[in-house]
């Protein structure tokens, strides 16, 4: 079987919300009493998938493509990547070898040594991927740009605007990829924590899977050629 990349992974994972937009759009809108409750199982169903698989992507992505500067033999050495990345990289693998895995069991401190001394040698020799992964649980545009400033992109809205607008069909206000990424991560709050669902258009729940798909293209190709232009310019490429 063949290995997904990140993006693929998300398209999958994202048309298991769009099959249940499928399924949605066979009942009337809105719903009569006997369907109501269906049809909010497949809004609210969608509006919290789509988000899932959304931050899913963001942390394998990172992961993915990080990766490139890692290994037994990196194409950058460490004092040679940016400073952001260096800085990352080591506080990152320190904090969590002290502290453990995020969302995991706590463990006892004399559990977590062999993991610090493991990350201790290797500081200032290669860097580890799945530390620039982590979206706190919540893959909103404040997050977003946080994982990217990690990888020296300063401000990862302006740096893909263009691309996203070409794959968007159109220009579109400074701050809109930003508010419409908010907007669909904070309907998947309201779903969740409260279940209200019916006022949740389903016209907006396709132009979230929509959205999310294009953004999820840009800052792929965004990230791969980040990282391809790091390992050029010291020329590894």
């Amino acid at each position: 079987m063949a290995v997904l990349n990140a993006l693929q992974e998300f398209e999958s994972s994202l048309g298991l919300a769009e099959q249940l937009l499928d399924l949605e759009q066979q009942y009337a809108d809105p719903p009569s009493v006997a369907d109501e409750t269906v049809v909010r199982g497949l809004r609210g169903g969608a509006a919290v998938l789509m988000v899932a698989a959304f931050e899913e992507f963001l942390r394998a992505v990172m992961a993915e493509h990080l990766a490139k500067l890692s290994g037994n033999a990196p194409p950058v050495i460490f004092d040679d990547l940016p400073k952001a990345i260096r800085l990352h990289s080591i506080y990152g693998a320190l904090d969590r070898a002290m502290r453990g895995a995020r969302y995991e069991e706590p463990t006892e401190r004399i559990d977590r040594l062999p993991d610090i001394v493991r990350v201790c040698s290797q500081i200032g020799k290669v860097i580890d991927p799945s530390v620039f992964a982590d979206t706190e649980g919540n893959p909103n545009s404040r997050n977003l740009r946080e994982l990217f400033k990690k990888v020296e992109v300063s401000d990862v809205f302006r740096s893909i605007r263009g691309g996203f607008e070409v794959g968007w069909g159109g220009p579109q206000a400074e701050t809109f990829i930003a508010d419409k990424l908010d907007e669909i991560v904070n309907r998947r709050h309201v779903v969740a924590h409260r279940a209200s669902v019916l006022n949740v258009a389903r016209g907006d729940l396709r132009e979230g899977c929509r959205f999310l798909q294009v953004l999820a293209r840009v800052l792929d190709l965004h990230l791969n050629d980040h990282i391809n232009a790091i390992i050029a310019q010291d020329g590894g490429a």
